[in-house]
């Protein structure tokens, strides 16, 4: 065994025991930056599994008792400083000169660095956060928080597919005059290199085109219908509208404040709503109707309120929202998180 090796296994045994027996935050942060530290000198100098995993569990378990100790000590900050809720936490760096403040929580980990290690904590007992870590070495892989973090978030995502699942989803009685369409495309989330713990499982079913296109509108003779649909799913979205009968008229775009981007490609920075027409349907009031429109960007698959707005001031009848997630005034809802 090389004389630098046998240094970093001391060290590591040394680190091990302060570990198991500190409370103090920034001592578990040092420890913390240490491991990962440890941990790309191991993969580079390619030491043994076992030894590589000795450093993944450090690694591992620093990163939970973080999640474990912050809370304590921002809540005592509080009430020794008097100050409102999160605001502890929100400091960016140390105090001019390196003055940090005894038990300052924002001076020794980022807010970033502490949601995550709570989320572990609060996901995971200690021992689970180990056995995870053997889990990974298994199949070969060396643990690291973003891996804890996707897996967490992976199950979680699933569990609440699971609950979605199970919902009865409510039907609409009757024929509508306006009608939107935000389907379940077969899509997934995309994982990201600068996001890769973001869950890559959608938290609801998807649908085929070919269950898509058996799906019957309760539209009435005349009928406006707005249809949904991103970059990627344009050339189905205009097949769709040939399935259900219905005559396209014309794109209403929705300008975001920001979006996703491919690499060598441009921002997607907008979504899409077909317009199509059953019949002939008339709008009440076109002063300041517009196909763009711009609006902020709220959860996944969420569209904004002003879309809705517009069309309850320009629209007459019945309206209907297919596939919605929260409850629109004006609108009755159809599916299963639609109350």
């Amino acid at each position: 065994m090389a004389k630098n090796e046998e240094v970093q296994l001391v060290q590591l045994s040394e680190t091990e025991r302060i570990l198991s027996r500190t409370t103090d935050l920034k001592e578990i942060s040092r420890i913390h930056a240490s491991s990962v530290a440890m941990a790309a000198w191991a993969k580079a100098t390619k030491l043994g599994q076992p030894q590589q995993v000795r450093i993944a569990k450090v690694r591992i378990a620093s990163f939970h008792k973080m999640g474990e100790t912050s809370p304590a000590q921002t809540a005592q900050e509080r009430g020794a400083k008097g100050g409102k809720a999160g605001g502890p936490i929100a400091g960016r760096g140390r105090p001019k000169g390196d003055r940090a403040v005894p038990g300052r929580v924002s001076s020794i980990v980022p807010r970033q660095r502490l949601s995550e290690a709570r989320l572990i904590f609060e996901s995971l007992t200690m021992e689970e956060a180990l056995a995870k870590v053997d889990e990974l070495a298994k199949v070969g892989k060396v643990a690291t928080e973003r891996l804890m973090i996707a897996d967490i978030k992976k199950r979680t995502t699933a569990q609440k597919r699971e609950q979605v699942e199970q919902l009865a989803a409510s039907v609409p009685i009757g024929l509508y005059q306006v009608i939107v369409v935000d389907p379940p495309w077969p899509m997934q989330k995309v994982e990201r290199e600068s996001r890769p713990n973001q869950a890559r499982e959608l938290d609801y079913s998807v649908m085929t085109e070919e269950e898509l296109g058996k799906i019957e509108l309760p539209a009435g003779p005349d009928c406006h219908v707005f249809l949904w649909t991103t970059h990627a799913f344009l050339p189905m979205a205009f097949r769709l509208l040939m399935r259900w009968n219905l005559a396209y008229c014309c794109t209403f775009v929705w300008h975001k404040p920001g979006g996703f981007q491919v690499v060598g490609l441009p921002q997607f920075n907008c979504e899409f709503s077909l317009y199509a027409r059953r019949g002939s349907p008339k709008f009440i009031d076109t002063k300041e109707f517009f196909t763009c429109f711009e609006a902020s960007r709220g959860k996944h698959s969420e569209k904004p309120g002003e879309f809705y707005e517009m069309l309850c001031r320009v629209t007459a009848g019945r309206r209907l929202d297919m596939y919605n997630r929260r409850v629109i005034e004006g609108f009755d809802g159809w599916g299963k998180e639609s109350k």
